[in-house]
């Protein structure tokens, strides 16, 4: 495959070999002894792309998905690379309970609720939440391990 640079025009021919994929994917096992797998993806994803090899390609040998790539190519134009090798947590949708967990805590304190069908019906009478047995364990688990 050959590639030409839009900033230097210089040509530059790639060839990858057939064991490429085994090999990159041994490389980024080694990277988990250092680093977690998404930033060591991340970082072979980010030199493959530097030497200018397409997204397809890149996507083959490093796992990540295209839309992923495409991401980070855009990225690499805007920020700087220490930007990039930082794992961001998801702005996923908030819990049920969140703003009022510490009222909910209180009141576990202060009451006597022996089963998780308690708490979940002590939530929704005085909080009008509704939420379910899981999601009660999961909250009582959280909180356990936050101290």
């Amino acid at each position: 495959m050959k590639k030409e640079s839009n900033q230097e025009h210089n040509l530059l021919e790639i060839k990858i070999p057939e064991n490429a994929a085994g090999i990159f994917q041994q490389v980024i096992e080694f990277l988990q002894l250092f680093l977690p797998v998404t930033l060591a993806k991340r970082f072979i994803a980010i030199i493959l792309l530097a030497i200018g090899m397409p997204v397809k390609d890149a996507v083959k040998l490093t796992g990540l998905c295209e839309k992923s790539m495409w991401t980070l190519k855009k990225q690499l134009r805007e920020q700087p690379v220490s930007d990039l090798m930082v794992i961001k947590s998801g702005s996923g949708r908030q819990g049920k309970c969140a703003g009022i967990e510490q009222q909910i805590l209180t009141e576990l304190e202060s009451g006597n609720y022996r089963t998780r069908q308690e708490i979940v019906d002590m939530i929704e009478d005085k909080f009008h939440v509704k939420v379910s047995r899981s999601c009660v364990e999961r909250f009582l688990k959280k909180t356990a391990s936050n101290g």
